[in-house]
């Protein structure tokens, strides 16, 4: 059965306007996980910086990886 797209209840724009919102939030959400990735790797990346290719400059960087 097809449905009766002659009686809308609501305008089309406000229709839209749902899903525009729900895309923006969306957008927002992977900005604030892309955020949250570059903060993580910047720390990690000053943390391993500074250790030597000695044992335990290696041991650390293991350790950082389990």
């Amino acid at each position: 059965m097809l449905p009766d797209l002659g009686q809308n209840s609501q305008p089309l724009s406000s229709q839209y306007s749902g899903v525009l919102e729900l895309s923006q939030q969306g957008r927002r959400q992977q900005h604030m996980e892309l955020g949250t990735v570059r903060v993580t790797r910047s720390i990690l990346a000053t943390m391993l910086w500074n250790l030597d290719d000695s044992l335990k400059g290696v041991q650390e960087r293991l350790w950082m990886y389990l």
